[in-house]
């Protein structure tokens, strides 16, 4: 076969570089692949930005430019594999032949700077393939990007061939490592470096001599030195100053494997969401113990041979550029489980049964060197892809427009799978729901329906971000689907970000005018917001499209109460009890409201409810009603919001500060109604437009 890697980014490296200097893992991985694969008697080009073309073990390196040369190789190759980056696939296809098969290989997460086209599905589908490195990460990318799971290939990493078969069958692992123990680090710096710096001295304390070797900078990114020490030198310098750590910076991996044959543990407290970590896997098959987190990709990568650290607790993963998480008090819990496991693990062998430890140790560290060196091989690794591309080749995969025939969509299939899912939803069984619904879309993938449901289980579970997403894809299959809408109001509304939600609520009425649980949840805003005018209606509206919501009912009674319409709001309660007649807190609310009216006069009957002073009463309402709210915003997790009020608020559209109704308090001293009703109403309208300032200022004019 002929097989051309493609990789857009700036560095300049060949097939020989990861053997000669360090080198970041996607680049590694292409190198080593292409190299394999040559081996195996396939014919393998690397496109990208080195300064040196020519052969290199077996792999033909050439400078990415469109020159004549270049574009008659990309005519004649049966695959190009495009390295992780979305938005080049439909630039590119055009200068393919008919037969070549195009494919994208993806390293990163989903977040990744250089995949943000990969929610353009016009640029997906013109890719024949997707390979991923985990589950993990497919998985990621179907639920953020609706991608068909059909489409999608998991081909993993592997370690560098200097690193395969290091321990003969008849050596001891343990004997080669180092007492007092050494920990290693060998990850980029931004993944946790700053957290394993916070404990060792802890970790030293609790085993004496211990000492930390750190093998870590952005070289192997190719990031210049001064940015390296502008961004991480810090960092870099508590290496240097604390006891028992040894800075010694990014190496080739034939050097790094020297160090790591001697080193008992490879401690990662991994703040980053890894895809895979080609690192853990070199010091599996060093015969480190491992101990790092519970997170993302590296269960999988471990294979239940590491000592995983749980994540609970935690808030925002880290990033490049936001990488700290040593101080901050969402991050301490965790700081302690890895600390304690660390210690743990170094621990593991003393006491009075040290000889049975180190024999059930020798063997866990046997076992997992062996897994590597069986599976998690560059050739093993370059024999699934050549047996996968021959796959591909005899049957052409599913592209945009053949998915799209019903040919290859079993409806049938899909809808018993909805089915099932909505039965498990309502049971409150939410994951196996997830199971379900994923499963339907395994058949049909464009379902809108589906991935509403999946935000509907993301809203009750406060997941909102991801359930506006999923909203997002459902209306990119289904345009005018105005239960998308509908959910994407609650998930707003969940964060108090009345504004959206209004705004969201609207829209579904706009596609669909005869929507009741949208108008109930928009009346739900204006109550929240103090307009209770614009509420009743609301209410109204949704009890004449569907006079069974019973939540609805009792929400526009209380607000006919606040209003002073007794009589209304009697019928209300009344017709709430005819719903569910055992309605304790309804019929205690109906029985005072009666008393209140007949100790009423006649000409009482239409004053509106005002205390002395002019204020109006504040009517309680049940927590358990939830404003009405239809469906799954019903219960939601309490959500803790801030408000900023030195935000400048410009366009409505833009607002992310809740907006909560102005509420004079009930026992103090106010104006008189008529003096303050005219900046209370502009104060309202203020705060609806997310004008937070604009209400402050007149509210307190009197």
């Amino acid at each position: 076969m002929k097989i051309a890697f493609l990789d857009t980014y700036t560095w300049d490296y060949t097939v020989e570089t990861p053997y000669r200097q360090a080198l970041g893992g996607t680049q590694s991985a292409i190198c080593y692949l292409a190299e394999a694969l040559a081996a195996l008697g396939n014919e393998v080009f690397l496109l990208n930005n080195t300064s040196v073309s020519g052969m290199f073990r077996g792999v033909d390196c050439r400078r990415r430019k469109a020159d004549a040369e270049n574009l008659e190789l990309l005519r004649s190759l049966d695959f190009l594999v495009i390295v992780n980056i979305a938005g080049k696939a439909r630039q590119i296809k055009p200068l393919l032949g008919d037969r070549t098969k195009l494919i994208l290989w993806i390293h990163n997460e989903p977040g990744f700077v250089f995949l943000e086209n990969f929610k353009n599905s016009t640029e997906t589908d013109a890719c024949d393939a997707l390979v991923f490195v985990s589950d993990w990460q497919r998985d990621r990318f179907h639920d953020l990007f609706g991608i068909r799971l059909n489409r999608c290939h998991v081909l993993r990493n592997a370690i560098a061939p200097c690193f395969a078969n290091l321990f003969p069958d008849n050596s001891s692992i343990l004997s080669q490592k180092s007492r007092p123990p050494v920990l290693a680090y060998t990850s980029t710096p931004f993944r946790g470096l700053d957290i394993l710096l916070t404990v060792f001295p802890a970790i030293r304390q609790a085993v004496p001599g211990t000492r930390l070797k750190v093998f870590s900078s952005m070289k192997v990114h190719q990031i210049d030195g001064n940015a390296d020490d502008m961004f991480f030198g810090k960092l870099y310098q508590q290496c240097q100053e604390t006891e028992g750590v040894e800075y010694i910076g990014s190496v080739p991996q034939p050097e790094l494997l020297q160090h790591l044959r001697s080193t008992a543990v490879f401690a990662y407290p991994n703040t980053y969401s890894e895809t895979s970590s080609i690192a853990v896997m070199e010091a599996m098959a060093s015969g480190c113990r491992i101990v790092t987190s519970e997170l993302a990709a590296l269960p999988e990568t471990t294979a239940g041979f590491a000592r995983l650290v749980s994540m609970s607790g935690r808030e925002t993963l880290a990033s490049i550029s936001n990488w700290q998480r040593a101080a901050k008090p969402e991050w301490q819990s965790y700081i302690g489980r890895f600390l304690e496991a660390a210690v743990a693990v170094l621990k593991e062998c003393d006491g009075a049964n040290r000889a049975t430890a180190e024999t059930h140790l020798e063997t866990h560290l046997r076992q997992q060197v062996e897994y590597i060196n069986r599976g998690c091989t560059w050739p093993a690794r370059a024999k699934e892809w050549v047996e996968w591309l021959h796959s591909l080749s005899v049957k052409t995969v599913r592209v945009a427009e053949q998915m799209r025939t019903e040919s290859l969509v079993d409806l049938e299939a899909a809808r018993s799978h909805f089915v099932k899912g909505n039965r498990l939803q309502d049971a409150g069984q939410f994951d196996r729901a997830i199971e379900s619904y994923n499963k339907a879309l395994e058949f049909n993938g464009e379902d809108a329906e589906v991935y509403k449901k999946l935000a509907e289980i993301d809203v009750v579970r406060g997941e909102f971000a991801r359930a506006i997403d999923r909203c997002h894809l459902a209306l990119k299959y289904q345009p005018n689907f105005a239960p998308a809408y509908l959910t994407i109001g609650n998930a707003w509304h969940a964060q108090n970000d009345l504004e959206k939600a209004i705004q969201a609520y609207s829209q579904a009425l706009r596609i669909q005018p005869d929507f009741a649980e949208a108008s109930a949840n928009l009346g739900s805003m204006y109550y929240k917001l103090g307009q209770l005018d614009s509420a009743a209606n609301c209410y109204q509206k949704a009890l004449d499209i569907n006079p069974s919501l019973r939540a609805v009912q009792l929400m526009l009674g209380s607000v006919l109460q606040q209003q002073g319409k007794l009589d209304a709001a009697i019928v209300c309660y009344q017709k709430v009890l005819e719903m569910q007649p055992k309605d304790p807190a309804t019929a205690e609310k109906l029985a005072n409201l009666l008393q209140e009216k007949d100790r009423q006069t006649a000409s009482e009957n239409f004053i509106e409810l005002e205390t002395e002073s002019g204020a109006q009463q504040a009517i309680s309402v049940n927590k358990d009603e939830g404003y009405g709210l239809q469906p799954s915003s019903i219960n939601l997790p309490p959500v803790k919001t801030t408000e900023n009020l030195d935000t400048t608020f410009t366009n409505p559209e833009e607002i992310s500060e809740p907006v909560a109704p102005l509420n004079l308090p009930d026992s103090a001293p106010t104006a008189n109604f008529q003096a303050v009703e005219q900046y209370k109403i502009l104060a309202e309208n203020c705060l609806v437009k997310g004008k937070i300032k604009e209400a402050i200022a007149p509210a307190s004019k009197p």
